[in-house]
């Protein structure tokens, strides 16, 4: 099939998206306004620390959440749907231009177009749940109250709200999980708050008792925001597509060709171009994955799931077979030259999508030195994808940066490890902590081995990436 619909379909998108005016926003924020800390006003794009810049988006998003409550009190309905979300969005972003939660991307948190039967409406969370369950919820959050709250009271909520969840995956198709699989927690919560909305006082407690049961795997990495924004764009069918708007200064000469080099890619562990525009801006219409990319699973600074070793092993196995496609696909051999964990997205089933072909250029240069913005460390490493994949390989087995600091001094996770191969150290010490020793010790010695030689400096000791599949499906195999 060719696809030589790219620029009509990035067009309708962004036309639609970003510079049409829709109807007026479905919620009304003036019940439980938005106020802000100090530390989240004036914040400059792209140079906030990401543990502040999520504490200010999660806070702020539980306002939004207590006037959708308001909204399912009159309606019935949880969810927005995606225009009504994209409206809402812009005008809770323009009650609050001094605080900059345009990274938020709240769109994608208040619509919901999953087949999931909470996010319908109500009276099918009930149908689910049962009304006695559901009244039995109501009655154990009655005490609840901002004005003299007591862990006693929320202790009490949140263990029926937890096996409310429970009786919900019976109903649900044996999946509650997390946001990005399932909506169960969130619309069980706006369900609850919303039998209420005239008591102000208990919604707000309510929600401030049971809104870390809900998980929500944002902001976008300062690094991503240097290249651009990304807006998440609805179909005409209702299928979502990621829509990534390059910054000025980062625009491409030829960027159509740069784009038809891998417009034709499919691959299963590689992420589709569904379109572009390059008139006056430049633009991709690319394929959405809902879990984010592999970064905020590994470093996120909140609180969220964690990825099995099973689930690792998978995502390893995946990237190198999108790898391999990649050099070998029948149209042209793709260098990536930027494998990394931002550019490794996961999709509902956390399979892996290798993703940013078109700005990709090597920052793995040989020999040549990579600042991590820190005075005087600078890491050597390989213009190589194997390279780069081994890099990411370590990070999945670790869970640590690629360098950390301790006592203000620079630790190379790619030294340590090779370090302690060297000397034959216990390399159990170095898996990630929140693993909490649920992996397969062989296995994980082998696959540190392996990410060791990956990474060596010589081409003459690195595996090829035909053994490097081979390897990790011993390693599954051992699980």
């Amino acid at each position: 099939m060719e696809y030589h619909i790219f620029s009509f379909l990035s067009i309708f998108i962004l036309s639609n998206l970003q510079f049409t005016k829709s109807a007026p926003c479905a919620l009304n924020f003036s019940l439980f306004p938005y106020e802000a800390r100090s530390d989240c006003f004036n914040i400059p794009t792209g140079s906030t620390p990401l543990e502040t810049m999520h504490s200010c988006c999660h806070s702020s998003l539980q306002n939004i959440f207590e006037a959708m409550a308001v909204r399912t009190n009159a309606t019935r309905t949880v969810f927005l749907d995606p225009t009504e979300a994209l409206e809402c969005t812009s005008t809770f972003q323009g009650l609050h231009v001094q605080t900059n939660l345009s990274q938020c991307q709240f769109q994608d948190f208040i619509s919901s177009s999953s087949d999931s039967t909470c996010s319908k409406d109500v009276r099918s969370i009930l149908e689910s749940l049962g009304v006695e369950r559901f009244d039995a919820l109501r009655s154990s959050c009655k005490d609840l109250t901002v004005d003299s709250y007591s862990d006693n009271a929320c202790f009490s909520c949140v263990t029926e709200y937890r096996r409310s969840l429970e009786a919900l995956e019976e109903g649900n198709g044996g999946e509650v999980g997390t946001w990005s699989q399932n909506v169960c927690p969130e619309a069980l919560l706006v369900s609850l708050a919303s039998s209420d909305v005239g008591s102000v006082n208990w919604v707000r407690a309510l929600f401030s008792c049971l809104w870390d049961e809900i998980y929500f795997p944002f902001p976008l990495t300062m690094e991503e925001h240097e290249k651009g924004k990304v807006y998440l764009g609805i179909m005409p069918s209702g299928m979502k597509v990621a829509v990534k708007r390059y910054n000025e200064e980062m625009k491409v000469e030829s960027f159509a060709t740069e784009v038809s080099k891998v417009a034709k890619v499919r691959h299963p562990n590689v992420a589709s171009i569904l379109g572009y525009c390059d008139k006056e801006e430049q633009c991709l219409v690319c394929e959405y994955c809902a879990n984010g990319n592999l970064e905020s699973w590994l470093l996120g600074d909140w609180k969220s799931d964690v990825l099995t070793w099973d689930q690792r092993l998978r995502i390893a196995y995946g990237i190198v077979q999108g790898l391999l496609f990649l050099r070998n696909n029948p149209y042209e051999k793709i260098i990536h030259s930027d494998i990394k964990l931002t550019n490794i997205l996961l999709n509902e089933k956390f399979e892996p999508k290798i993703s940013d072909f078109v700005l990709s250029n090597s920052k793995w240069t040989a020999m040549d030195r990579k600042s991590d913005g820190h005075s005087g460390y600078e890491l050597a490493v390989q213009p190589n994808d194997i390279v780069g994949f081994g890099v990411v390989l370590l990070q999945l087995l670790t869970g640590r940066k690629v360098v950390d600091f301790i006592d203000s001094r620079p630790r190379s996770l790619v030294n340590e490890a090779r370090t302690m191969v060297m000397k034959g150290g216990n390399t159990s010490s170095i898996a990630d902590p929140r693993l909490n020793g649920l992996c397969h010790p062989i296995a994980f010695q082998r696959l540190l081995l392996m990410a060791v030689f990956i990474t060596a400096s010589s081409d003459r000791d690195r595996p090829t990436l035909d053994e490097i599949l081979h390897k990790i499906q011993e390693a599954h195999s051992l699980t």
